[in-house]
Protein backbone atom coordinates (compact mmCIF):
# COMPACT_ATOMS: atom_id res chain seq x y z
CA UNK A 1 0.00 0.00 0.00
CA UNK A 2 1.70 3.22 -1.00
CA UNK A 3 0.81 6.93 -2.16
CA UNK A 4 1.91 6.76 -5.84
CA UNK A 5 3.60 10.09 -6.31
CA UNK A 6 3.92 10.20 -10.21
CA UNK A 7 1.20 13.40 -9.91
CA UNK A 8 3.46 15.25 -8.07
CA UNK A 9 1.43 15.19 -4.73
CA UNK A 10 1.87 17.91 -2.04
CA UNK A 11 3.24 16.88 1.70
CA UNK A 12 -0.44 17.14 2.73
CA UNK A 13 -1.46 14.48 0.09
CA UNK A 14 1.29 12.09 0.78
CA UNK A 15 0.29 12.26 4.14
CA UNK A 16 -3.40 11.73 3.75
CA UNK A 17 -2.56 9.04 0.53
CA UNK A 18 -0.86 7.35 2.89
CA UNK A 19 -3.66 7.29 5.69
CA UNK A 20 -6.64 6.86 2.90
CA UNK A 21 -4.25 3.38 1.56
CA UNK A 22 -4.44 1.79 5.14
CA UNK A 23 -7.94 2.44 6.13
CA UNK A 24 -9.29 1.50 2.75
CA UNK A 25 -6.55 -1.55 2.24
CA UNK A 26 -5.60 -0.09 -1.26
CA UNK A 27 -2.84 -0.80 -3.07
CA UNK A 28 -2.22 3.10 -4.45
CA UNK A 29 -4.22 6.63 -3.85
CA UNK A 30 -3.56 8.65 -6.26
CA UNK A 31 -3.91 12.71 -6.25
CA UNK A 32 -7.54 11.93 -8.37
CA UNK A 33 -8.57 8.92 -6.60
CA UNK A 34 -11.85 9.59 -4.82
CA UNK A 35 -12.36 8.32 -0.92
CA UNK A 36 -15.74 6.65 -1.59
CA UNK A 37 -14.83 4.98 -4.89
CA UNK A 38 -11.60 3.39 -3.32
CA UNK A 39 -14.32 1.28 -1.37
CA UNK A 40 -14.91 4.09 1.91
CA UNK A 41 -17.91 4.21 3.40
CA UNK A 42 -19.37 6.33 6.47
CA UNK A 43 -17.72 4.45 8.93
CA UNK A 44 -14.30 4.26 7.39
CA UNK A 45 -15.22 8.12 7.28
CA UNK A 46 -14.86 8.77 10.37
CA UNK A 47 -12.06 6.52 11.20
CA UNK A 48 -10.17 8.24 8.73
CA UNK A 49 -10.86 11.91 9.47
CA UNK A 50 -10.17 11.31 13.54
CA UNK A 51 -6.73 9.82 11.75
CA UNK A 52 -6.00 12.78 9.79
CA UNK A 53 -7.45 15.05 12.56
CA UNK A 54 -4.86 13.81 14.91
CA UNK A 55 -2.11 13.90 12.85
CA UNK A 56 -2.60 17.64 11.60
CA UNK A 57 -4.11 18.91 14.91
CA UNK A 58 -7.56 19.59 13.72
CA UNK A 59 -11.07 18.44 14.33
CA UNK A 60 -12.28 17.24 11.28
CA UNK A 61 -16.38 17.37 10.43
CA UNK A 62 -17.79 14.73 8.06
CA UNK A 63 -18.98 17.42 5.75
CA UNK A 64 -15.09 18.39 5.00
CA UNK A 65 -14.36 15.14 2.98
CA UNK A 66 -18.72 15.05 1.47
CA UNK A 67 -17.71 18.18 -0.01
CA UNK A 68 -14.79 16.79 -2.30
CA UNK A 69 -14.10 13.49 -1.90
CA UNK A 70 -11.08 13.16 -4.34
CA UNK A 71 -7.85 13.08 -2.35
CA UNK A 72 -6.34 16.54 -4.06
CA UNK A 73 -10.38 17.88 -3.10
CA UNK A 74 -9.33 17.06 0.53
CA UNK A 75 -5.92 18.15 0.93
CA UNK A 76 -6.85 21.66 -0.18
CA UNK A 77 -9.30 22.18 2.05
CA UNK A 78 -6.59 20.71 4.98
CA UNK A 79 -3.60 23.16 3.42
CA UNK A 80 -6.04 26.23 3.69
CA UNK A 81 -6.21 25.54 7.35
CA UNK A 82 -2.76 24.63 7.97
CA UNK A 83 -1.29 27.03 5.57
CA UNK A 84 0.22 23.95 3.42
CA UNK A 85 2.55 22.81 6.06
CA UNK A 86 1.33 19.46 7.66
CA UNK A 87 4.29 19.28 9.88
CA UNK A 88 3.64 22.90 11.10
CA UNK A 89 0.03 22.36 11.96
CA UNK A 90 0.87 20.57 15.42
CA UNK A 91 3.33 23.87 15.77
CA UNK A 92 0.12 26.39 15.61
CA UNK A 93 -1.70 24.18 17.61
CA UNK A 94 -5.08 24.27 15.31
CA UNK A 95 -7.93 23.21 17.16
CA UNK A 96 -10.17 24.65 15.41
CA UNK A 97 -13.36 23.02 13.16
CA UNK A 98 -13.27 22.52 9.25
Amino acid sequence: MHADNSGGMTPTELIVAQIWALELAVGEVRPDSEFFQLGGDSVLALTMLFQVGQKFGLELQPATLFEDSTLRGFCRTLDRVTGGDPAGSDAYAVSGSI
